[in-house]
């Protein structure tokens, strides 16, 4: 692999942002594992700008963005099953 010169997208898209070629939305919005890459931008003392990425997990008793995102997603499928 990395010596004929091939690497993962997420590798790639964590470079470029930090090169300061793209921002942390595309690196995001375009990763294979947007997780991993949302703890990297953590660790290295970052933040994404989104605030229900940026909710320490300590702190999200509630499960808010996971309950959240559970509570939307039916809706919206209802209404473009409907639509």
């Amino acid at each position: 692999g990395a010596k004929y010169g091939m690497q993962l997208l997420d590798d790639h898209l964590w470079r470029l942002y930090t090169e300061g070629k793209i921002s942390v939305d595309d690196m995001i919005d375009k990763a294979r594992n947007s997780p991993s890459l949302i703890e990297k931008v953590h660790d290295s003392g970052g933040t994404t700008g989104r605030t229900e990425l940026d909710i320490p997990e300590d702190e999200d008793q509630s499960g808010g963005k996971d309950t959240a995102a559970v509570t939307k997603n039916p809706s919206r499928k209802n209404k473009s099953a409907i639509a």
